[in-house]
């Protein structure tokens, strides 16, 4: 039988998520997004500044507005970001299947800075005049065609895309050929199997689809894209359930607990199941009612506190003095990442 011990980092992890979640809360209830020129909210002035650092919803994540901004409209519940154009959005599961899958595989318009979540993503021009998957498709196509910048691989990784004819970019080749038959067998297999699957068992069952047709598996992609699923539609697969560990969130719950006697595998469940009960979400009531935080958001959150913890600063803040990229963490020894070195100009040469 395994055991966790709380080392030092877990009273830091701790402070971290109360932080991020107090501005996260600021950051829902303005009509204009956090002011960061303002006195500092938290004691924290990198968590204030750097505003990758001021969430702990998964949905609230910057990888996931534009998803959000569609689906929510002006109803958004960060007040900013409403846009009236997707009210009443007429699209059935499968395009908004489509919709998720599009924006995993294109970066999530990933960049951490301050056009994070929006950097090259086409998700609200695509959503402007498409309505179906088909047309979805269609439209990305032209795009890709086009020359048009759609992807970015700056925070989430892009695709091994399969080996394209000649004359065809990967991606082009993946979209046309293969994501409609994946959107559609996906639908069908939820609707034909609702609430049977965990996060988890999905992105197996979509692997398993990708090599049963000789291709390569997007885990990181696909574990994203299923999230999605849990988050808009948990009468498909429940968003309580347990999840896919990226390379950071494994690093941060091997900083927070040691692992006595568990194996590999093992420990990093009971290390998140641990933070699950720790942490409720301060805007979804459902977290209260089953008593549990989600795996799914706090998986994320341990992302970041990886990030957060080295005191990592990404590029577009570079007009911020000093002390405003500084973290307030309690491990203050813990090695900062190069490019905080580079960004204060103390890199030794």
């Amino acid at each position: 039988m395994g055991k966790l011990v709380d080392t030092v980092y877990w009273e830091d992890f701790k402070l971290y998520y109360s932080r991020a979640a107090k501005l996260q809360t600021i950051n829902i209830n303005s009509l204009h997004g956090r002011d960061t020129s303002e006195p500092l909210h938290v004691d924290d002035p990198l968590q204030h500044y750097v505003t990758i650092y001021d969430t702990v919803d998964r949905q609230f994540a910057g990888f996931s507005n534009a998803i959000q901004q569609i689906w929510y409209a002006g109803k958004n519940p960060k007040a900013w970001q409403r846009d009236l154009r997707f009210e009443n959005y007429p699209i059935d599961t499968e395009a908004w299947f489509f919709l998720f899958l599009i924006h995993r595989l294109t970066g999530s318009g990933a960049s951490f800075s301050h056009d994070h979540g929006f950097r090259n993503s086409i998700l609200s021009d695509m959503a402007m005049v498409c309505s179906t998957a088909s047309d979805m498709q269609k439209y990305v196509l032209l795009e890709l065609k086009s020359g048009r910048a759609i992807f970015t691989s700056i925070g989430n990784q892009i695709p091994c895309f399969p080996k394209p004819p000649q004359g065809m970019r990967a991606s082009e080749y993946y979209i046309r050929d293969y994501m409609p038959t994946l959107v559609q067998d996906v639908c069908m297999e939820l609707n034909q199997n609702p609430g049977k699957y965990s996060i988890r068992q999905m992105v197996d069952w979509i692997n398993n689809w990708h090599k049963s047709r000789s291709l390569k598996c997007f885990h990181f992609v696909m574990t994203a894209f299923v999230m999605d699923i849990a988050e808009y539609f948990p009468e498909y697969i429940d968003p309580y359930s347990r999840v896919n560990y990226g390379k950071n969130a494994v690093e941060a719950l091997n900083l927070i607990f040691t692992n006595e006697g568990y194996k590999r595998n093992d420990f990093l469940d009971a290390a998140m199941d641990r933070i699950c009960e720790e942490f409720r979400s301060p805007f979804d009531a459902n977290d209260l009612l089953r008593d549990s935080g989600k795996a799914m958001s706090l998986e994320d959150v341990a992302c970041d506190y990886v990030r957060y913890v080295e005191n990592y600063v990404p590029r577009g803040y570079e007009t911020l003095e000093k002390w405003q990229v500084t973290n307030n963490s309690l491990i203050p020894d813990h090695p900062k990442h190069q490019s905080y070195l580079k960004h204060i100009g103390e890199q030794h040469v």
